[in-house]
């Protein structure tokens, strides 16, 4: 996934088991970037958007495979 910042994302996709993915890549993106936008606490995220835990599930993930990428 490449956001429009033109940052490549890290994919969602991993070799584990998992389910069925219950929300897209775009939803994803977009609950990360309101918390870190606003400033607000993840548990604040607003409901439309995806559940607080499983976005902040994506964003330590994605923050992971970014830093492990960048060799830091």
């Amino acid at each position: 996934m490449r956001a429009d910042s033109g940052v490549d994302l890290p994919s969602r996709h991993g070799d584990g088991p998992g389910g069925v993915r219950k929300c897209g890549d775009r939803l994803v993106l977009d609950s990360i970037c309101c918390v870190l936008r606003s400033g607000c606490q993840w548990r604040m995220l607003s409901r439309d958007l995806m559940r607080w835990d499983a976005a902040h599930r994506w964003f330590t993930k994605w923050r992971r495979e970014i830093v492990r990428r960048q060799g830091a």
